[in-house]
């Protein structure tokens, strides 16, 4: 059950649309065309040396986003054992014994693109902790990072709707970066880097039938985006109800509902010809409790 829910958050947040392939395909094709347009030959070794040091820049983020990741492992966790659930006030935590009981997360899903998986750029989630954490990297074209939480809930009312109204403690860290490889050539190259928090809704009438995606919701923590840019920034914050993250979905007493908490890295660099960017994003997420409130229409 949590397979297919994941799967459809895959389709429904990492799958690629005609735009996004267009914009992949355009960035290869400038990729390619950087290094036949750049005759000069110190500014062909000074590319190639650009490539080899963003692969070594790239193995370095996996230490930094365990440091990150680190941040929450011996944290204050709550006990939510007296929260169970309050008639139609429900409470969900992390779930350390592994009970994978009903007010617990239940379901993790990460998902990263680019080129540079297992150099570092990838996803952790720990159900029994509620800490998760992404990263991503791009010298070329736009490559993201998700990784989510999940919790199930079968709604009590027979038609309504429900508050969803996580709490999350997030911090994270950005590298913006260019070489010149030809300074005789005025040329201004773009680099972002940015993290979000989001909630997804899906439901589903019966197993494997009518799956569908019903609420998403986002909101933007950070983005930084420079041209010709130098140097690494660090963030922290909170995303709550303050912050306006929250969501109101109808709910079918029928269906079933999944409940994502999502932590989304991105990235866009841009290969150049006389000049190139690399970007680096990762952010790591502390989400100690989720309520979910049943409200009648």
């Amino acid at each position: 059950m949590g397979a297919l829910a994941a799967s459809a958050l895959q389709a429904a947040l990492a799958t690629p649309g005609p735009g996004r392939r267009m914009a992949e395909l355009a960035a290869r094709q400038e990729s390619s065309a950087a290094g036949r347009a750049t005759a000069n030959p110190e500014a062909l070794r000074r590319r190639a040396l650009f490539e080899r040091d963003s692969r070594v820049f790239a193995s370095r983020l996996k230490a930094e986003l365990a440091t990150i990741h680190g941040r929450y492992r011996d944290g204050v966790h709550f006990d939510l054992q007296g929260f169970a659930s309050r008639d139609l006030l429900h409470v969900y935590g992390p779930d350390p014994a592994r009970t994978r009981g009903p007010w617990l997360y239940r379901d993790a899903w990460g998902h990263t693109t680019g080129d540079f998986q297992g150099a570092g750029i990838g996803t952790q989630v720990d159900l029994a902790t509620g800490v998760m954490s992404a990263s991503s990297f791009s010298t070329g074209g736009e490559n993201d990072a998700f990784a989510a939480i999940g919790m199930r809930l079968s709604p009590l009312l027979t038609a309504g709707q429900i508050s969803v109204r996580p709490y999350v403690d997030w911090t994270g860290f950005d590298t913006l970066f260019h070489r010149v490889f030809d300074p005789q050539v005025n040329e201004q190259r773009w680099a972002v880097a940015g993290g979000k928090v989001g909630i997804v809704v899906e439901s589903r009438l019966a197993p494997g039938v009518d799956f569908r995606t019903d609420a998403r919701q986002w909101v933007e923590v950070w983005n930084r985006a420079e041209q010709n840019p130098s140097g690494s920034r660090d963030y922290a914050g909170l995303a709550g109800v303050a912050t306006g993250l929250q969501l109101q979905v109808p709910t079918d007493h029928a269906r079933e509902y999944f409940i994502w908490i999502v932590c989304w890295a991105y990235t866009i660099g841009d290969p150049g010809f006389a000049v190139a960017t690399r970007a680096s994003s990762s952010i790591a997420c502390h989400v100690p409790f989720v309520v979910v409130e049943e409200t009648g229409l």
